[in-house]
Order: structure tokens, then sequence, then C-alpha cells
């Protein structure tokens, strides 16, 4: 992955704000929300060694009516990592919001933890994050521990090159990496 920007000696000159540097952080972050793409990528379809997650739909593998989030559902799925431990839960963002109405996430000492730290705490222990690759009525819950490897050639490389004839500063950012998967059962997918 990588992005290569590209700015004259004078735009650079006359900014007030460092803005080379503003636009390196920020490509730096859509970098790694392409990592996150792809780690969604391979948790949901695999490595290609045909290991993509179990997936569970509520109305049929679990409890409940299509459609519907219920706290038993989540429940259920939860059952269903023996022996590894759901310890984060990547949901879609409609999905969050159903989650978040559920009266059991309604304790006060949730909120009040939500207000003065923005941690969510869950009845599962669960950390919760809000993608927004993962796809429309979609939870994927894994054990961060064993369900994915990052596997890196490099670091984020920064490279920096002047071509004087055009007066253009260039720079390269850019990242090899890709991921594999442990153990299949680490990760599992709900559909609502």
């Amino acid at each position: 992955r990588g992005r290569l920007l590209v700015a004259s000696y004078e735009a650079i000159r006359f900014q007030k704000l460092d803005m080379f540097s503003v636009m390196l952080r920020q490509i730096g972050g859509q970098i790694m929300k392409m990592h996150l793409d792809d780690a969604i990528e391979v948790i949901t379809d695999g490595d290609g060694n045909e290991n993509a997650a179990d997936v569970y739909s509520i109305g049929t593998e679990l409890d409940g009516t299509a459609g519907t989030l219920t706290y038993s559902a989540l429940l259920e799925f939860w059952s269903k990592f023996d022996p590894f431990n759901l310890n984060t839960l990547l949901v879609a963002p409609d999905v969050m919001l159903d989650m978040l109405s559920l009266t059991e996430f309604q304790n006060p000492l949730t909120g009040l933890n939500f207000q003065g730290t923005g941690e969510l705490t869950t009845p599962l222990g669960a950390k919760l994050i809000k993608p927004g690759a993962v796809p429309t009525g979609t939870v994927i819950g894994m054990d961060r521990n064993y369900a994915l490897e990052m596997i890196q050639a490099s670091d984020v490389m920064v490279e920096y090159d002047r071509l004087i004839d055009r007066q253009l500063e260039r720079a390269a950012i850019t990242s090899i990496s890709g991921f594999a998967k442990l153990f299949k059962d680490a990760s599992k997918i709900m559909k609502v």
C-alpha cells in the first residue's frame, strides 16, 4: 500500500503550517485504514487456505428473529468461541446502534465510563470497535491474541526526492504487509 505526495517548492515555502507534515500524517492514517480493510477481508474470507470465518445468522444458527439483535443472540454467539475468548467485536455502524440500545447496555456505570473515558464497556467484556469496513448487519467477533498475524516486509517507509528541473518535491509513503489467520476458530461472524 502506498501514496505519493507531490508539491512545488513555492507551495511548501509559503505555507503557514507545515502542510507537508500534516499531509504525511493523513496519508499514514489512510494506509492504516487500508490495513484494517485487509484484516477484515482475511478474517471474513480467509487467507487462501480455506479458513474463512464461520458465519452464524440470527434466526437460523442463532436463536431470535432475523434482522433483530438481542442480548441472548449475543450470548449465544459468545458461547461459540470455546476454547478461545471473545475479547474483540468489530461491529458495523448500524449494528452498533442496535447493540447500544439493548437494555443490558443501559447500565448507568457503563454510561458513566463512556462519558468519562470514551471507552465502551460491554456486559460481554469484549472491546467494541466500529470500523466502517465491516459490512452492514455484521458483527465480527475474535480473540485478538489468536485470530490474525500481521506480516510486514518493512515498517512504513517515507522516501523523498526533488525534481530540480520541475521544482517539485515528492514523498512516497509505502508499507508492504499482509495478514494470515493463525487459528480459524478464533474469529467468527454474526449476521443480524
